[in-house]
């Protein structure tokens, strides 16, 4: 990497998604007026894109639907977005703000989730 390059973040969700989270906002408002250009993570991105950071703030969008046949579909979509993220050399972040999500409907996906997390990430982020 060039000192004229920032390094790319794609974020779930990053400020553009969201402006009401004082954590995001400041964290990446921060991040940009430093070397970090940040995009907002799409699992279509995350397929044909590339980045040197992922960061993953709640992965458990992934699994929130209701109905299985829509929430087994995106779970794997992000599994392999995340599998082809670090496959292309991303640095994977998660930040870890629960031990469950606010909304449980499925503790199947959650552990799926979860066990992929454990082993796809490159660090983690406890608050």
């Amino acid at each position: 990497m060039t000192e004229d390059r920032k390094s790319s973040v794609m974020a779930y969700p990053s400020h553009h998604d969201t402006l009401s989270n004082p954590y995001i906002r400041l964290l990446y408002a921060e991040a940009e007026q430093s070397t970090f250009e940040i995009q907002a993570f799409s699992i279509r991105r995350a397929l044909v894109g590339r980045a040197d950071v992922v960061h993953i703030h709640w992965p458990e969008w992934a699994i929130v639907q209701r109905s299985p046949f829509k929430a087994y579909p995106r779970l794997i979509a992000f599994m392999a977005a995340i599998f082809l993220a670090r496959a292309r050399g991303a640095a994977v972040v998660w930040t870890v703000h629960n031990l469950h999500p606010h909304r449980r409907v499925s503790r199947l996906r959650e552990a799926l989730l979860y066990a992929f997390l454990r082993r796809a990430v490159a660090h983690q982020i406890h608050l």
